[in-house]
């Protein structure tokens, strides 16, 4: 069993959006993340090309990336039991593995957002994206889904950059979870409610969530090109991860 302060033993989900980016950027990944985890776990959407790395399931384009979690609790569910949790995480971003051992594997990595009536949330920039097909509307046909009543959940969170990434100890990895997924998935509710809404709702005690300082670079988009830049904002500003949204 590996310390509370060491990922050696928990799984690493990396999601690629586009298919087309597997070829130029998986091996990148792979030696950036490799050895700080027991395994790596590649998704991506429509094949293009044929990766036996790769499980290829059709995710919209990452809208509902969140669709894997059902293929992985099935295909890869003996070795989550033999782990200590679960990181998930988009191609583009950069988690900060030179300061994972200043976290707590025990403990959730991921933001902690108050549940808020779907009402609560109106302005959300889903519900006037696609004409609200992945946001209010794609909830309320959640609502009217008796698998979904049965589960008491009537609140919802969700904000910007909230569905790239997370981490989840072996306790949350239940079938309740991954229930919980399946049915967001299959009623197409956007990722950046989805994942944010299904975490905060099974844990809600904010002390079982870790702090931590990322950056979003949305709208500077060449800075994550940028390899300076990047170095500075993950070893001088020690941002746990850096995320080009």
């Amino acid at each position: 069993m590996a310390s509370h302060y060491d990922f050696k033993n928990s799984i690493l989900i990396v999601v690629f959006n586009y298919s087309y980016l597997i070829h130029t950027n998986k091996n990148a990944i792979k030696k950036l993340y490799e050895k700080h985890f027991k395994q790596l776990i590649f998704y991506a959407d429509y094949p293009i090309e044929n990766d036996d790395e790769v499980n290829f399931i059709p995710i919209n384009y990452g809208y509902n990336a969140h669709k894997i979690f059902n293929h992985f609790y099935e295909k890869y569910k003996s070795t989550m039991d033999e782990s200590d949790g679960v990181f998930y995480t988009m191609d583009d971003n950069i988690i900060n593995v030179s300061i994972l051992n200043l976290f707590d594997s025990s403990k959730i990595i991921y933001y902690h957002s108050e549940v808020k009536p779907v009402d609560a949330h109106s302005g959300w920039w889903w519900d006037s994206n696609c004409d609200g097909k992945y946001g209010k509307h794609a909830i309320h046909r959640l609502m009217q889904d008796d698998k979904f009543k049965k589960c008491d959940i009537n609140a919802f969170s969700g904000h910007s950059a909230a569905g790239d990434w997370f981490y989840l100890p072996k306790k949350y990895l239940t079938p309740a979870l991954f229930h919980l997924f399946d049915l967001f998935s299959k009623h197409e509710v956007f990722l950046e409610i989805a994942i944010p809404s299904v975490i905060n709702n099974i844990e809600s005690d904010k002390s079982q969530y870790q702090l931590f300082t990322d950056e979003i670079l949305w709208g500077d988009r060449d800075n994550y090109s940028k390899k300076e830049y990047v170095y500075k904002s993950l070893n001088h500003r020690h941002h746990f991860a850096s995320n080009q949204i």
